[in-house]
């Protein structure tokens, strides 16, 4: 669903007569599905400090601009989804991980505010659990700025995120693409993928 509306606003920014058939698509699969909805669940005080967050992209679907998306967990991966996230890159990338690095960094910053909103309510330190398919970019993002010359513009790129990693604010870890639920906001899903693609996001029949 995600991934259909990025594609409709992108269309609809084109041509408003173009967008009428997607429009249609998406009402009716919403129509075909009323009792999915979003899990909340009451936290304890430990797991209200983790905010899990997934990042995943697509390298370069259309040929251009890769597809970027994240998701944002209070306290487990199954339920309380509070914040996701699908668009187009705004830059092009020259590799899978100069692309991850941007794409994990947009999430960071878009999460960062929900952090310091929880922070102030409950008066606890929290943090963000990262999760990253790309073995490449998380190491790039522990070496910081010991990677070598040939990778340094792609250091630059994830420093932020490799100073957040350092203070603690972040912590990052390995998450195979199998089990990354970000990787269903960054493509078309057929079908026979939907529900698993629901039940990974959270999405259940209330």
């Amino acid at each position: 669903m995600a991934w259909g509306l990025s594609l409709f606003a992108s269309i609809l920014a084109r041509d408003l007569r173009e967008a009428e058939y997607p429009a249609k698509h998406l009402l009716q699969y919403l129509q075909t599905f009323p009792e999915v909805g979003l899990v909340y669940r009451r936290l304890n005080q430990a797991e209200a400090k983790v905010h899990r967050l997934f990042s995943d992209i697509s390298w370069a679907p259309t040929g251009r601009n890769s597809q970027e998306a994240s998701l944002q967990y209070l306290g487990a991966r199954d339920c309380n989804l509070v914040s996701w996230h699908s668009s187009k890159q705004p830059l092009t990338a020259e590799s899978t991980c100069e692309s991850e690095l941007i794409g994990a960094t947009s999430a960071l910053h878009r999460a960062y505010p929900l952090l310091l909103l929880a922070q102030e309510v409950t008066q606890e330190k929290a943090f963000i659990a990262l999760g990253v398919d790309n073995l490449p970019a998380i190491r790039q993002l522990r070496l910081g700025d010991d990677g070598s010359f040939r990778t340094r513009h792609i250091s630059i790129r994830g420093y932020r995120l490799s100073e957040a990693v350092n203070n603690g604010l972040v912590e990052l870890s390995h998450v195979s693409t199998a089990d990354i639920p970000a990787d269903h906001l960054t493509k078309a899903l057929s079908g026979q993928d939907m529900p698993e693609a629901r039940t990974r996001l959270g999405l259940k029949i209330l």
